[in-house]
Formats: C-alpha cells, structure tokens, sequence
C-alpha cells in the first residue's frame, strides 16, 4: 500500500474507533434515558396524570359517540345538523370470503398478491373486483370539526 492510501486507511481505522465510542455512548444514553423514565413512571403524580388521560380519552369518546349518532339520527329524520357537525358518505368494503378474493388476486389482481386488503378494498370501491367476492355499501358517518370554538 503506498503512503498516501496508509495515511487514509489509519484515519479510516481512527474513524472506526471513534464511531464505535460514539455508538456505546448513545447505546449508554438511551439506556439512561429509558431508565430514568421507568422511575418516573412509577411516581404517583405519573400515574394519577395517566389515568386522569384516560378518564378524559374515554370521556371524549363517549361525547363524541353520542354527537354522531344524534347528529345521525337529526339527518335521517331530514333535519338541521348542528353546524360543527357533517355527515359524509363513505364506501365500506367487506371480504366474506378471503380465500376466493385471495384466489381471484392470484390470476387477476397483482398487487394485491398478498392480499393487502388496503390495495383491494380500493380496488373493489373503483369496481375493479367482481361483485361475488366483495360487499361494497355506502354508509353515513358523522364527523366532528376539530376546532370546536363557537361560531357568533
């Protein structure tokens, strides 16, 4: 090896001894890190914080449950919806039989050879999957705005 390529390849070993320290010292803070967490984790002000979130999670859901199907059943009766409410329609695919969609996949449809049933659920709301193997409906949803400040 001539001097200018041993020159390059001691300081390539020197990078590699570096990058190794550097690896250990980020492998020893994300030890640090996840441990410092699991004994905050065990602190009552954590615990008591993470149930008051799920109290909250569950409470929301159980708001947001009851606005949409009221907000439903105001559109089925052909009423007014709130104006922080909307109803869209959207198509639902179901596969009763995965092994005959999965058949039909094999010798027509290739991308979704592993059945990805994203790939194919679009595929049979485009009308591209033959009727017998698929369930394609429409179904109403309410939907709740993000923001919900009043609008005066």
């Amino acid at each position: 090896m001539n001097e200018p390529l041993k020159v390059i390849f001691t300081e390539l070993e020197k990078m590699l001894d570096d990058l190794g320290l550097i690896r250990q010292h980020a492998e020893d803070l994300k030890s640090a890190q996840a441990s410092m967490l699991q004994d905050v984790k065990a602190t009552p002000d954590w615990i008591m914080l993470e149930e008051a979130g799920k109290t909250a999670a569950s409470t929301i859901n159980e708001y947001e449950d009851c606005i949409r199907e009221a907000t439903l059943q105001f559109y089925n009766a052909d009423e007014d919806i709130p104006a922080r409410t909307a109803v869209k329609q959207f198509t639902v695919v179901s596969i009763p039989n995965t092994v005959a969609a999965k058949e039909w996949c094999l010798a027509h449809f290739t991308p979704a050879l592993d059945l990805n049933t994203k790939v194919f659920e679009k595929a049979a709301k485009d009308g591209n999957v033959p009727a017998a193997l698929v369930d394609v409906t429409k179904e109403v949803r309410a939907q709740i705005a993000s923001k919900l400040e009043r609008n005066l």
